[in-house]
This record gives C-alpha cells, structure tokens and sequence, in this order.
C-alpha cells in the first residue's frame, strides 16, 4: 500500500514575497523557521508565530487538530502532528500537510509515526529531489510505501511510539539539567582559582 492511497496531500501556502508581520490580522503563519528540531518529538514554537495579512483570506486553508505536517524543504524531514490548533494557522509552502481520506481505518497518528521512522526518513531523502537543496514534492511522498496492518495494531504503535517520545523527553531534560550542574562544578573552579 503507498501513502497516497490512504492519505490526501496539500502542500502549504506560497508566499510570493517575504513574509510581513501584521499584529492586526487573525492569520498566522507557520514557517521553517519556527520549527524546533531539537525538541522531542520535533516541535514547533508556537509563540514564534507572525500574525500576517493574508490577501483574499475568503477559503483560507488553516491548519487543523489531526493532521500532520511535514517538513519538506532540507535535510531534515520530520512529521508533526497537531494535536490541539486554536490559532488561524498557515503553513508556508515548506510543508506538506497531510490528512487521513474519509472512510479509510487509518489512525493519523500511526502515520504520524511512521513517516518518522528511521526506515520512512531514508526513503524520503533517497527518493527526494534538487541538487542544492533537498526537496520533496506530494508527488513523492504519495508513493512511500505503508505497511497495512489492523487499526488496533496501529493504535498499539502508537501508544508504543508515544512512550518513546516521552522517554526520550525526559532523559534529554535529564542530560541537560547534568551538563548545566557540570557547568556550575567548572564555573565555581575557575573562580575559586582566580582568587
């Protein structure tokens, strides 16, 4: 089974000049730039977002709870799925925004996960285009082959690949909090040497 066939795929919003904050529009918008890759999973700086002007707003698309967007644009590819929108959201046209066909028994989550995957991640890079930068067009994406398994099996991934995540969550707060104590241990001996 290929992405395609139990998905739809829309790519996000070309804007054909820089984008402009106007602090008086209802729209936001989403670009690269607020993405966080450190975080686990992926996250996006939501507070980082610009309220921009958006010219014949009538059939806006905006960003809704359940779907999933995915970085396409460099060398990085991950998926995000929104689990709670209240803003008017916009998602520049470095995402694809991904959303589960009517009728079809697929958890957006399962996918969510999937296209994570270490296995989903190369095959995107091996079968992306441009030679300067890496790009993935909906195209593409809608022929990555998808396991097809039971509704309950991909809601036991999911609960699987949620635990992960926050696992890996704390053990990344743990390490920091270590290397921030390792820090305050180097900074008192540089001072204590000093005197």
């Amino acid at each position: 089974m290929k992405l395609g066939d139990i998905v739809s795929i829309g790519s996000g919003r070309t804007f054909r000049t820089a984008v402009k904050e106007d602090v008086s529009s209802p729209y936001k918008v989403l670009q690269l730039s607020n993405v966080d890759y450190e975080g686990f999973p992926t996250g996006i700086d939501w507070e980082g977002l610009l309220n921009v002007e958006i010219k014949g707003a009538k059939g806006v698309a905006t960003l809704q709870s359940g779907q999933i967007i995915l970085v396409a644009k460099g060398s990085k590819k991950p998926a995000i799925y929104l689990d709670d929108i209240s803003d008017s959201v916009i998602a520049t046209q470095h995402f694809l925004i991904i959303n589960a066909k009517p009728n079809v028994e697929v958890d957006t989550r399962f996918i969510w996960a999937y296209i994570n995957s270490e296995y989903a991640q190369q095959w995107m890079i091996s079968n992306s285009g441009g030679s300067y930068q890496s790009s993935l067009s909906i195209k593409v994406l809608s022929e990555l082959p998808v396991p097809k398994i039971s509704l309950e099996r991909q809601q036991m991934i999911v609960d699987c690949y949620l635990a992960v995540q926050r696992e890996l969550e704390l053990y990344s707060a743990l390490t920091k909090s270590r290397t921030n104590e390792l820090n305050n241990v180097f900074s008192e001996l540089t001072k204590e040497q000093s005197l």
